[in-house]
């Protein structure tokens, strides 16, 4: 078990790639992943602390809601450790190989299509 940000995080065997228990303040990692997969997966869930519990469970649409913020701040970190590996400038990328070098399937392309459009218009503090 490690603490990030006073938030425990425990890494575990289990088919899900993670979750995070609000009502104990702990993050559930799948230690079965590649550790980069393990990084984004944490990033993601990192993401629900800030939520509200009772919104996540309110209604579908809500869940959809929050998971979509959830899923554009992994994709935000996917994106810089694409750049810094590629030296490209935002502007430079093709969204399709940066989606397949970073295994993301089409679920994903919605919120691919925001962060670029977030980055491209210079608010990368809003991820």
């Amino acid at each position: 078990m490690r603490t990030i940000n006073n938030h425990k995080v425990v890494y575990y065997p289990m088919d899900a790639d993670g979750y995070y228990m609000a009502d104990i303040d702990v993050i559930v990692i799948n230690s079965n992943l590649p550790p980069l997969r393990q990084k984004y997966v944490l990033e993601h869930e990192l993401a629900h602390i800030g939520q509200s519990s009772l919104l996540y469970e309110a209604t579908p649409a809500e869940h959809i809601r929050l998971e979509f913020e959830a899923n554009c701040s992994m994709i935000a970190g996917m994106l810089d450790d694409y750049l810094g590996q590629t030296g490209l400038a935002i502007e430079e990328i093709s969204k399709a190989q940066f989606m397949e070098q970073c295994g993301l399937s089409g679920q994903y392309d919605s919120a691919v299509d925001r962060v670029l459009a977030l980055r491209l218009n210079g608010m990368q503090a809003a991820l």
